[in-house]
């Protein structure tokens, strides 16, 4: 039914109207989206820009599937000046070529990631994040791990001739994260740079 809809949105080039709580029908099917929270639209624009420019958790948690990680912590310097998440679950140096605002220091942040933002090796040399993969589910064009970091599960998705396999120890970096306040407004985001 989606390919009809798309085919006589095409044909007539107007403008639809169309309702929906199934995201995957909203990211195909708009031009644009008016994405809503308890009768607020807290987002207006294309499907890319609010799948790549989330402005708050509920956004960034509404589109994706797997759907995003999030993780509570706190913004730090260490004493090489180094800025580091320090979350519950783990932390993490936070890139030099990340600018990270000095007012975060201190401030209580929850980190999101999605699933395809996250960098999976089995070295254990460089840096990074050390945990284990707790499962592994193949998906035909992709395969979805389930990392775990202390008491959370985080989803993670590579490539389905991934060799990586449940219970392996891995070292995880960290691509692209979003940095939210404790009201879950988006405060920054950052992406690495090669």
């Amino acid at each position: 039914m989606r390919s009809e809809l798309i085919k006589i949105h095409e044909k007539v080039q107007t403008t639809f109207i169309y309702v929906t709580h199934d995201q995957i029908e909203a990211m195909t099917l708009s031009n644009k989206i008016a994405l809503m929270n308890k009768g607020r639209i807290v987002q207006y624009d294309t499907p890319l820009n609010i799948y790549n420019n989330t402005v708050d958790m509920f956004v960034a948690s509404f589109v994706g599937s797997p759907s995003i990680n999030f993780f509570k912590g706190k913004i730090a310097k260490d004493t090489q000046n180094q800025y580091l998440f320090e979350g519950e679950d783990f932390s993490y140096v936070i890139p030099s070529s990340v600018t990270v605002p000095d007012n975060l220091i201190g401030q209580n942040i929850i980190l999101g990631v999605r699933p395809e933002d996250f960098l999976v090796t089995k070295s254990n040399k460089a840096m990074g994040i050390k945990t284990s993969i707790y499962t592994r589910e193949l998906r035909g064009g992709e395969t979805i791990l389930s990392l775990k970091f202390k008491e959370t599960l985080a989803k993670v998705k590579v490539e389905p001739e991934s060799p990586l396999k449940s219970g392996d120890d891995v070292l995880v970096k960290i691509k692209k994260a979003y940095f939210f306040d404790d009201n879950s407004r988006l405060i920054t985001d950052w992406r690495l740079t090669s």
